[in-house]
């Protein structure tokens, strides 16, 4: 009788763990699918599916760095090509200023010598000046057109080449 009864208490016990096991492997299912359903980012899951996922990221860190030491290599290669670029363009800038100065100068000779002949003509009859003269004047006046046309588009052009100069420059340095 105690044997049956020690034997009936054991299946009890069986039965108890038995449904134990069950409703742990219900909880356990009920986990795994609250799992399935959560959002987790690449890099989680990566973490959660790499063996050696430390190793990894050092790899990852390490191309990183290499990239950006690339890009910096590039970035310093570019700022001196743009610097030996606004150098070059100073330099012609500041030989058209100095042509631009000497030409002005040669101008401003030219209108007094514009202004005597004016005076002269004026003072002088029309008839009584040579053709001689006269060539020579309209030459002169020629030669200042000319001039003029040549300061006007030597303006321009350093118009452009400042402006240049400035977008380069602007390009170089961006506001930030």
């Amino acid at each position: 009788m105690v044997e049956c009864k020690e034997f009936s208490k054991g299946i009890f016990q069986l039965e108890w763990e038995h449904k134990k096991m069950r409703m742990q492997i219900e909880d356990l299912n009920q986990k795994a699918q609250d799992i399935a359903t959560l959002p987790i980012t690449k890099d989680r899951q990566l973490f959660l599916t790499m063996l050696d996922y430390d190793s990894h990221i050092a790899h990852r860190i390490a191309v990183m760095e290499q990239t950006l030491g690339v890009m910096d290599k590039l970035h310093k290669k570019n700022m001196k090509k743009h610097q030996k670029r606004i150098k070059e363009l100073e330099k012609c800038i500041s030989l058209k200023e100095q042509a631009n100065y000497e030409l002005s100068l040669e101008l401003k000779e030219m209108l007094v010598s514009v202004s005597e002949r004016r005076h002269i003509y004026q003072a002088a009859d029309m008839r009584h000046i040579s053709e001689r003269n006269a060539k020579r004047r309209y030459q002169e006046i020629l030669k200042q057109k000319h001039l003029r046309g040549l300061i006007e588009e030597q303006e321009k052009h350093l118009g452009i080449l400042q402006a240049e100069a400035e977008r380069l420059r602007s390009k170089t340095f961006p506001i930030l």
